[in-house]
C-alpha cells in the first residue's frame, strides 16, 4: 500500500484492506470451485439418449421444447424407430410441435396415460422450479421415475470439461469493466448451475407496470397485453445502464422486435430526430410489431423489417410453441421459414449511413448476428446491448467476440428476477 513520505498508515487498518481483499477473494475461488464439482456431476445429453434409444417404452416428456427436441433427436440418431415408441411429449399449450415427429399430447391427458408412463423427462429451457409448478396437480398420484433436466446445463459449447468451462468464466471476469459486472455475472452462473431461481431475487428491482385490461400502457404508449414476462422486461428498461443508452437523435437496431415493446422503448428515447429498425421474422409477431407502430403513431421513427438478422444473408426454418410465441427460433426443420439478412448487408442495401445502438435478442443466434454486423460494428463503432441468458455458451464466448470487435469496455447487469435479463453492454 502506497504511503506518503513520513507518514504512518494507523495500525489494523491494512490488515483490515487485507482481509477484505482475501475474503473476496476466497468467495470467487470458492464459487468456481462449486461451479466445477456441480458441473462434473451433470450427466451428458449423450448417455441420456442412448438410455432412451435403448428402452423408449414408457418414456415420456414434459413440455415439447428445445431441450426435449435435443435429446430426441439424439436418441433418434441411434435408434430411428425409438421414437415412436415413446408415450409422447407432454405440452400445455394445443399448437405445439416435435421438431422430430414425436407424438405431443396435451398435458391435461397425462393422468389417462400415466400408468404406461415409467420415466417422466421434465426438461426445462431455464430454472426447474418455474417449469415444475405447472406440474403439481397433473403429478399427483404418478409413482414412476422423474428426470429433471436444463438448458443450463446443457448449452456449453460441445467438448467442454468442466474445468474449461471453469477458466474460461474466469477470463470473461477478468474481461469486465467494473466489480458489480464480475459479481452480477459470478452469481449469476451460481443460480444456473445450481439451478436456484432464488439467488436471482437480488436483482429485483421492484418497478411497478403499468395494465388496463387487455393493453399495457408504457409512458403513454399503449400496446397489446404481452406475457409476463416481456411486460416486466419491459419496465425493467432491460437495455441501459447508469451510462449507457440510446439518447435523442440516435439509429437503433433493433434485433428481435417481437411484438413492438422494445420498439417503442427505443422510439421514446430517440425522439422524432432519431430512427429505429425493428427486425422480427415471425409473421405473426411482425404484424403485432406494425400494429403497435401504427397505433402509437411511431411510423416517421420506427421501421418495421420482416426479416431474421444472422450471418449470412437467406431463410431460415423457423419453430415455435404456439403462433407468435416469443421464444420462436431457429431450427433445422419449423413451422415456417423467414428471410435471414445480416446487418451488414442491411446497411448497404437500405443505405444505412449511420448506427449508433445495436440491442440483440435473438434467441441464442447472438453470435450469428454479430459475425454478420462486423463490418457495421468496426466502421460505426455503436455501442451494443447484447443478451446473454439464452444459452451458457453465449456467457462464456460472446463477451470475448464482442471485445474482438473493437468494444473494450463491458459491462454486464441483470435488472429482473429470473433468467430473462442478462445483458452484456459495450462501448
Amino acid at each position: 500500500m502506497h504511503q506518503s513520505p513520513g507518514r504512518e498508515e494507523p495500525a489494523g487498518q491494512t490488515a483490515i484492506v487485507t482481509v477484505g481483499v482475501e475474503k473476496f477473494m476466497s468467495f470467487v475461488n470458492y464459487a468456481l470451485d462449486l461451479l466445477k464439482r456441480r458441473l462434473e456431476s451433470v450427466e451428458s445429453l449423450e448417455r441420456i439418449a442412448e438410455r432412451i434409444a435403448a428402452n423408449p417404452d414408457g418414456v415420456a416428456f414434459y413440455p415439447c421444447n428445445r431441450l426435449a427436441n435435443a435429446v430426441l433427436e439424439k436418441a433418434a440418431s441411434r435408434s430411428p424407430d425409438c421414437i415412436s415408441r415413446i408415450v409422447g411429449v407432454f405440452d400445455g399449450n394445443p399448437g405445439a410441435t416435435s421438431l422430430v415427429g414425436a407424438e405431443v399430447k396435451a398435458l391435461a391427458d397425462f393422468a389417462a396415460l400415466s400408468d404406461r408412463i415409467t420415466t417422466l423427462y421434465i426438461t426445462s429451457n431455464h430454472y426447474l422450479q418455474r417449469t415444475e409448478r405447472t406440474l403439481d396437480e397433473v403429478l399427483d398420484g404418478y409413482r414412476g421415475e422423474v428426470v429433471r433436466l436444463s438448458m443450463f446445463d446443457y448449452s456449453y459449447p460441445d467438448g467442454w470439461s468442466a474445468e474449461r468451462i471453469v477458466n474460461e468464466l474466469s477470463d470473461v471476469l477478468e474481461m469486465l469493466a467494473d466489480e458489480k459486472s464480475r459479481q452480477t455475472l459470478l452469481i449469476t452462473m451460481l443460480s444456473r448451475t445450481m439451478n436456484d431461481e432464488g439467488m436471482t431475487e437480488i436483482f429485483r428491482t421492484g418497478r411497478e407496470e403499468e395494465v388496463s385490461g387487455d393493453e399495457v400502457l408504457y409512458k403513454g404508449y399503449r400496446l397489446d397485453r404481452m406475457d409476463d414476462v416481456c411486460t416486466a422486461e419491459l419496465f425493467a428498461e432491460l437495455y441501459e445502464m447508469e451510462f449507457i443508452r440510446a439518447k435523442e437523435g440516435d439509429v437503433v437496431f433493433d434485433a428481435g422486435a417481437y411484438r413492438g415493446d422494445t420498439a417503442v422503448y427505443f422510439a421514446d428515447l430517440v425522439g422524432p430526430s432519431g430512427r429505429v429498425h425493428a427486425f422480427e421474422p415471425t409473421s405473426e409477431s411482425y404484424a403485432m410489431l406494425r400494429r403497435t407502430i401504427d397505433r402509437n403513431g411511431l411510423s416517421e421513427r420506427v421501421t418495421a423489417v420482416n426479416s431474421a438478422v444472422g450471418e449470412y444473408d437467406g431463410e431460415v426454418a423457423m419453430a415455435a410453441s404456439i403462433s407468435g410465441a416469443p421464444w420462436a427460433f431457429a431450427a433445422s426443420s419449423g413451422d415456417s421459414v423467414a428471410a435471414v439478412t445480416t446487418l451488414d448487408s442491411y446497411c448497404r442495401r437500405e443505405g444505412v449511413e449511420r448506427v449508433d445502438f445495436i440491442k440483440l435478442d435473438v434467441e441464442g443466434f447472438e453470435e450469428c448476428v454479430l459475425r454478420g454486423a462486423r463490418e457495421t460494428i468496426e466502421k460505426h463503432r455503436p455501442v451494443l446491448a447484447v443478451s446473454l441468458y439464452h444459452s451458457s455458451k453465449d456467457i462464456l464466448e460472446l463477451p470475448k467476440l464482442v471485445r474482438d470487435l473493437g468494444p473494450t469496455e463491458l459491462y454486464v447487469r441483470c435488472k429482473m428476477e429470473g433468467p430473462f435479463s442478462l445483458v452484456l453492454y459495450c462501448r
